[in-house]
């Protein structure tokens, strides 16, 4: 399962990075979320958060493995015990979805244990938990539609 995301439904509201703190941290404090909206221009948000990669580039460069792959649930997974906070998972990241707070430690998206409160709380479903095959067809199915439109 994955969090798909349609940015024309997001409105930049950010309760997803609150609750998530909140979740996380105890406290809502957006900075520690697992997920940024980011607006990449003028009122376009864009949330941002670990994709939890087939080929994940923080995995690879982890010089202790504090990142796994859970088989079970098939989730990268941070071991804070293992991890050296060297931030060479942050630094690979392609889509900059590994946090660093304010005491250098790292963090990132562990999608609720399967359950992600932020698609739970998104008031205008701009954020949806789905199997990959289902984004597929949707986006099959968005483009056969525009092309039957005259």
């Amino acid at each position: 399962m994955i969090i798909n995301v349609d940015i024309e439904k997001c409105n930049g509201c950010k309760l997803c990075e609150i609750v998530c703190s909140l979740k996380h941290e105890g406290v809502p404090y957006p900075a520690r979320s697992r997920i940024e909206i980011i607006e990449a221009k003028d009122f376009v948000w864009v949330p941002v958060f670990c994709f939890q990669c087939e080929d994940a580039s923080c995995m690879k460069v982890c010089p202790v493995n504090a990142l796994t792959r859970d088989s079970k649930e098939d989730l990268i997974i941070m071991d804070k015990e293992t991890c050296i906070n060297c931030k060479a998972c942050a630094f690979a990241c392609p889509f900059g979805s590994i946090g660093i707070d304010s005491e250098g430690k790292t963090f990132k998206c562990d999608l609720c244990d399967n359950d992600p409160l932020c698609v739970k709380i998104c008031p205008v479903q701009a954020l949806t938990y789905v199997h990959p095959e289902t984004v597929t067809y949707q986006k099959k199915l968005a483009i056969a539609e525009k092309l039957l439109t005259p």
